[in-house]
């Protein structure tokens, strides 16, 4: 009789053990596929930190972007290693192909490109909120949380002496310069009128502070000084 007892215990306790799995799987399936945003504007608010500063509206309306509805029993993701992708990246770095062809180099050389030494993006968003520009409007947050997607890595990299390919890139530059066009409009001719503009000198930083400027936006903020004294932490002759 104890014997058909134990069997008897040991049946129900399996049979309480499937149920409880068969719950709890139920459950994740259904939070799973119930997480979702409420608003298209939830990836942003989470990547610039609304999570944290604006809580209780974000976990109701954002719960997908916020991460609240993930199973619970997550993994920690693996640390994105910085590697160069192609056998070839030596060669191209030392070459001047950083420089040259930075789109694919710093996606896909980076460890020639020297852009892994104490430089990461903090916000796994970061590449998202690059490619909608927020790296010039909103400098203050990116280049703080989004070094690497904003290219403000290149401390090390190799950097010409003397502006390669420093154009004019319309006739009328010439003019436009001798009219004070430079400092009145820095957006454009700094960009497609270099040469007339007198920045293609060698590439460098004329302040110690220059750096620090840039990562808080001022080369965007005070073009007109920024761009002549500051070109290498500006981007100017890269």
């Amino acid at each position: 009789m104890a014997l058909v007892r134990a069997c008897v215990s040991l049946l129900l306790i399996a049979l309480f053990y499937n149920y409880a799995t068969v719950q709890v799987s139920a459950y994740s399936d259904f939070a799973n596929s119930d997480c979702r945003d409420e608003n298209v504007d939830c990836r942003y608010w989470a990547a610039t930190g609304e999570c944290k500063t604006s809580a209780e509206f974000m976990n109701k309306e954002c719960r997908k972007s916020c991460q609240l509805c993930k199973s619970m029993h997550q993994t920690q993701p693996a640390v994105d290693e910085c590697l160069d992708q192609h056998k070839k990246c030596p060669h191209w770095a030392s070459v001047g192909e950083c420089d040259k062809n930075p789109k694919y180099m710093h996606k896909y050389c980076e460890k020639s490109c020297q852009l892994c030494e104490d430089c990461a993006d903090q916000n796994e968003d970061c590449a998202f909120l690059t490619s909608i520009g927020d790296c010039s409007k909103n400098p203050s947050y990116m280049y703080t949380k989004c070094k690497k997607s904003c290219k403000m890595c290149l401390s090390n990299a190799h950097v010409p002496s003397v502006s390669e390919n420093c154009l004019d890139q319309h006739k009328k530059c010439p003019h436009w310069a001798s009219v004070g066009e430079c400092d009145k409009n820095p957006k454009y001719m700094h960009k497609y009128c270099k040469k007339s503009c007198q920045l293609c000198v060698a590439c460098i930083d004329k302040n110690a502070k220059c750096a620090q400027w840039a990562k808080r936006g001022e080369c965007d903020i005070n073009p007109v000084y920024m761009h002549k004294h500051c070109k290498r932490s500006c981007f100017i002759c890269s």
